[in-house]
């Protein structure tokens, strides 16, 4: 996630609308955002 900075995404949406290929960014980065903390947690 930190090599990537996957902390500074806001889940504002723009590059899932942007995106060409219709990948639904946010909800992958939301996933990956939660798999992040529940290592931390762990």
């Amino acid at each position: 996630g930190e090599k990537y900075h996957l902390g500074d995404c806001f889940e504002c949406g723009s590059c899932t609308w942007i995106c060409p290929s219709n990948i639904p960014l946010v909800q992958q980065f939301r996933i990956a955002k939660q798999i992040l903390r529940e290592k931390a947690v762990a």
